[in-house]
């Protein structure tokens, strides 16, 4: 199995510069393959190579892409659902933007009723749920979470 970032293996100082960097430059989505089988997607984009290359601890990669009017861009891509996952607890609690935080919690319940007992057990999936909707409604009634 692959390893992936766990929070106690990032300081908070790189947790919140990260999760800073994410809400400003990242985008997560869903997607569906061809086999109809769902699964999540972290990209960042940056002119900076060194200023995403701090990701590369959750796994993923980073490529070059070329733009002939612009400068050359680098482009952080995770994906893999339990890998997303990880990056999406180890980040959400210092996440500034309500909307990607609704959008993260969203896709964390999304995909966490399709994983084994065993990386429910590992996430601790089942004890967050609730608290998950908790969020999410505070966030949509504007008041603050718990």
């Amino acid at each position: 199995m692959r390893k992936v970032a766990k929070e106690k293996d990032l300081p908070v100082s790189c947790r919140m510069w990260l999760a800073g960097l994410f809400d400003g430059e990242g985008c997560i989505n869903k997607y569906q393959n061809k086999g109809k089988n769902w699964f999540l997607n972290v990209s960042i984009v940056n002119t900076e190579y060194e200023l995403i290359e701090p990701f590369l601890v959750f796994g993923g990669s980073i490529f070059k892409r070329k733009n002939q009017k612009r400068n050359p861009t680098f482009s952080y891509t995770l994906r893999g659902n339990i890998s997303v996952l990880s990056f999406i607890l180890t980040l959400m609690p210092y996440l500034r933007s309500n909307r990607r935080k609704k959008r993260m919690l969203e896709l964390l319940l999304f995909k966490s009723r399709n994983l084994s007992d065993e990386h429910k057990r590992q996430y601790e999936i089942p004890l967050m749920e609730e608290k998950v909707k908790m969020i999410v409604n505070s966030i949509e009634c504007g008041t603050a979470a718990p």
